[in-house]
């Protein structure tokens, strides 16, 4: 049985929260009862950066109990954690397994329009590390030289 005051955290399975902002819930006041998660998105690999994302939120067991429904839902109202909170690791998927996730999802039919779910359009954007969405978002490569090999 959850304390009103425990915290929630709602999010798809590639929005990763850190363990750094998990260990800061519990110093959150949480003053409305809920903080939008504030994480850079990557697609394809961690070497490209999209933009940031905030559609994960945390939010007090009082007021997850509060608001039937998606607690997603004004999502860009909510008062925003510190960046980053997390990773959004969006299309780290083979091909096959991106047009899958395009497939299923439901409230964006136009993601699986034929120029944007094939498999030469996916490729291209994942070899030059650019968005396959024709809606003109830039994907930015990430110096990565730093890392050790």
């Amino acid at each position: 049985d959850a304390d009103p005051s425990d915290v929630v955290v709602v999010s798809d399975t590639d929005e990763i929260p850190s363990r750094r902002f998990a260990s800061a819930l519990r110093w959150c006041t949480f003053d409305r009862g809920l903080v939008s998660l504030d994480m850079p998105m990557y697609y394809y690999h961690i070497g490209c950066y999209m933009h940031p994302w905030h559609f994960g939120v945390a939010a007090t067991v009082e007021e997850f109990r509060r608001r039937p429904g998606n607690l997603r839902d004004g999502f860009d109202t909510y008062p925003r954690s510190v960046y980053p909170s997390g990773f959004h690791l969006g299309y780290f998927l083979s091909v096959k397994g991106i047009q899958g996730k395009l497939a299923r999802n439901a409230d964006a039919g136009w993601m699986t329009k034929p120029e944007i779910s094939n498999e030469a359009n996916i490729r291209r954007g994942m070899e030059r590390c650019e968005s396959f969405f024709s809606d003109g978002k830039a994907v930015h490569s990430v110096d990565l030289s730093w890392l050790p090999v």
